[in-house]
């Protein structure tokens, strides 16, 4: 990857988050990775917005609470425009992002850009009794390739809820996967899958169903 300047953006869906969303930002910028950061506000009552774009980050707004796929659908959109080499999706209130986290989810993605690769990379979700997935999860990196591909899809017309998440995990059919981001990565290559938005509500509840695809590999 000679020559290979990395330009990742991170993108966040965020919805009446004033009080983590400064945190974030402060995580991410302590890792050290030079990341243009896009918070995309859901049409929040809070201090969301105003509190991003105090430290620096680029805002938009939407008009009103439109929900979760419709935010990451423009935050995606913008972050196209402005030609990165991989494009992240964080969450708002992530609390804790452990050394070089980002940079083994940006890696990957950042080298499929370079390879004109479709790859999305995912990392786990942990909840505070110690249960951990990434099947849901709502931090993912892609590939400009991957998302370019997801942007020509109909995904904005999905679900609430993990309607989402659910569609990318069937969207991205080949995956290699990791316990953990942190230690190595999920990569999701070479969506094939026409699955439909009224697909995903036969797929909620069918996860562990849906794992037994995934071949498990450490890095």
């Amino acid at each position: 990857m000679q020559n290979f300047q990395s330009k990742p953006i991170i993108v966040i869906p965020a919805f009446n988050e004033e009080k983590l969303i400064g945190n974030t930002i402060a995580l991410i910028r302590k890792t050290g990775i030079q990341a243009r950061i896009i918070i995309v506000d859901d049409g929040s009552t809070d201090k969301t917005a105003r509190i991003a774009e105090q430290v620096g980050c680029q805002v938009l707004r939407m008009e009103k609470n439109f929900g979760k796929t419709n935010t990451v659908y423009a935050g995606i959109k913008a972050a196209l425009r402005q030609k990165p080499t991989s494009i992240v999706l964080l969450d708002a209130d992530v609390l804790a992002i452990p050394e070089h986290g980002l940079e083994n989810l940006i890696r990957p993605a950042d080298y499929a850009s370079f390879k004109k690769m479709i790859e999305m990379a995912v990392a786990p979700w942990h909840e505070p009794n110690g249960s951990h997935g990434t099947s849901l999860s709502g931090i993912r990196a892609f590939s400009i390739p991957a998302a370019s591909k997801l942007m020509s899809s109909k995904f904005k017309s999905l679900p609430k809820g993990y309607g989402l998440e659910i569609f990318l995990n069937s969207f991205f059919m080949r995956k290699t996967l990791t316990e953990d981001i942190f230690r190595g990565r999920q990569a999701m290559k070479n969506p094939k899958a026409k699955t439909q938005p009224a697909d995903l509500l036969r797929m909620l509840g069918k996860v562990d169903k849906l794992k037994k695809h995934w071949r498990q590999t450490r890095i």
